[in-house]
């Protein structure tokens, strides 16, 4: 297994300034397509410089003000529109694996957690087609335990994904939920996060500063792609970098 990196953090700072750090200690590396990433904002520079490095990139779709299990048809539409659209620009990236969160609950929507279940399936169906007709492989996060999160289980992940609609298995996710092992034993999985917790809260500690068994977790891992660190800095991610390298 290979180890590559991604953070909210790093768009923050600019494209090319980041990506020159990165590149010092990590060849792979998902890029969060918001804030300065913004994939439209950053594809003629992209397109320049990445020839340059040895870093394979893959893509995490916009998180912040997206959701499409919403149950306004307007909003749910717009967050559609954006993931389809980062589908269509990684392809001319060269880019052909996103990783997707799925829809969460709305004030009202979690009072009707069925019917949210329901536009989150028709909802990845949209957006499965698009991916389909660029070729690009969609990976569908399982979440942390949070009131307004979806899709805490394998079981709810595989309920609404779709065709071309693989999984992406958050390790530090599912300590929060207790079912890491529920995962291990499906081992079909198109990326995989790796962070620390103490089982309590999303965290994303550096590896080996909370409480997961991540010894035991790699030997029964079956996945052989890249772990993505989700850190909260580049250096927080260093740090796990070696941690991990002990252990692989």
């Amino acid at each position: 297994m290979k180890i590559g990196i991604s953070s909210p953090n790093f768009s923050l700072i600019g494209f090319e300034e980041i990506l020159e750090k990165i590149s010092k200690y990590f060849d792979r590396w998902e890029v969060v397509a918001e804030g300065k990433h913004y994939l439209w904002d950053i594809k003629e520079k992209f397109l320049e410089i990445t020839p340059s490095y040895n870093i394979v990139f893959s893509v995490h779709a916009p998180l912040s003000d997206i959701n499409i299990a919403s149950l306004n048809p307007e909003m749910r539409k717009e967050a559609i529109r954006q993931i389809n659209e980062t589908i269509k620009i990684s392809s001319d990236l060269g880019i052909n694996l996103i990783t997707m969160h799925p829809g969460h609950f709305s004030p009202l929507g979690a009072l009707v957690p069925d019917e949210v279940k329901k536009i989150n399936k028709g909802s990845v169906k949209q957006i499965s087609k698009t991916a389909e007709e660029y070729n690009i492989t969609i990976a569908l996060e399982n979440m942390p335990n949070q009131r307004i999160t979806t899709c805490h289980s394998l079981k709810e992940l595989l309920e609404i994904a779709d065709n071309n609609v693989e999984i992406c298995f958050d390790i530090g996710h599912a300590n929060t939920n207790n079912n890491i092992h529920d995962f291990l034993d499906y081992g079909e999985f198109a990326n995989v996060h790796i962070h620390d917790n103490f089982g309590k809260d999303d965290s994303h500690l550096v590896i080996g500063k909370g409480n997961i068994d991540f010894r035991n977790v790699l030997k029964k891992l079956r996945y052989n792609g890249f772990l993505i660190i989700e850190s909260r800095g580049l250096k927080a991610g260093v740090e796990s970098k070696n941690v991990l390298m002990k252990m692989i």
